[in-house]
């Protein structure tokens, strides 16, 4: 077990007795969570189970009101259709776009998250490239999740062959990294939280360097649930369970066992943008 995993490991008895609330309630309240593996937000621990910042933060909330979580693995574009057609109620990690809104309600967000281009730090990407556009007339290639957003300019990028040839598609973050340190991509869009924790695991071959480039990111983080699947109210539930999760200083302790930063990632729900970076 690495540094960082025992950390996590050792908050197990801060979340007992949370954990403990989470069976059915009478209404039998189990929901099926959808997850893919993106470390320190969602993998696989030593039980077999997942666990992570995201895991912790998701179930702290549904024990608030009484519900549990069946956690069914699958990579990210699967669950995206999934949640469309009602096969799971429910998945974490997600951006909020109005495409998904047809199928898919949103919570608060509940993690403020950077993201950007990493490259392998002896390997750093071209001092010029300055925006995903710069790609375009280059030979360089990008690792990206299939099905992934990570900002309206990416979307738009979508439609552009040429810049989609720039872009290499695998299902997850290991993938990612996997393609990374073998040379076969030349960076990464990735969260910060994920290639910090990644540079850190015992097995970490390389270290990374994020890139000047500017994605004009929208990734901040909502859960999303299935229209078909779930029950009205539901929504407006959860988003008073995360609020008190993140004034009572559960939040924190769970982002801090999984080496995050809480002032950095925590929401402010009293403001009018809760991902606004204070000063």
């Amino acid at each position: 077990m690495t540094g960082k995993r025992f950390r996590a490991a050792a908050l197990a008895p801060l979340f007992a007795a949370a954990v403990a609330q989470a069976t059915p309630d009478a209404d039998g309240c189990m929901l099926s969570i959808g997850w893919t593996n993106y470390e320190p937000h969602a993998f696989t621990g030593s039980g077999g189970q997942p666990i992570g910042a995201d895991v912790d933060v998701f179930e702290a909330a549904l024990a608030e009101i009484g519900c549990a979580a069946d956690w069914r693995p699958a990579p990210w574009a699967r669950l995206l259709h999934e949640i469309e057609i009602g096969a799971v109620d429910a998945a974490p990690y997600a951006i909020r776009l109005a495409e998904r809104e047809a199928f898919a309600a949103f919570s608060l967000p509940y993690m403020c998250e950077t993201t950007r281009i990493w490259a392998v730090a002896t390997r750093p990407l071209p001092a010029e490239i300055r925006s995903l556009s710069d790609l375009r007339d280059t030979t360089l290639s990008i690792g990206v999740i299939r099905n992934a957003v990570y900002s309206s300019e990416y979307s738009r990028l979508l439609n552009d062959p040429t810049m989609v040839a720039r872009f290499y598609s695998v299902t997850d973050g290991e993938k990612q990294i996997e393609l990374l340190n073998a040379g076969r991509v030349d960076g990464v869009i990735a969260r910060d939280m994920f290639m910090r924790y990644r540079m850190g695991r015992a097995d970490a071959k390389s270290g990374f360097v994020p890139a000047d480039v500017d994605l004009a990111s929208d990734s901040v983080s909502h859960f999303m649930f299935s229209k078909a699947a779930t029950r009205p109210g539901l929504v407006q539930r959860f988003d008073r369970a995360l609020t008190t999760i993140v004034a009572d200083g559960r939040y924190d302790a769970i982002v801090s066992a999984y080496n995050g930063d809480p002032e950095r990632l925590r929401p402010r729900y009293a403001q009018d943008d809760p991902c606004a970076q204070p000063g």
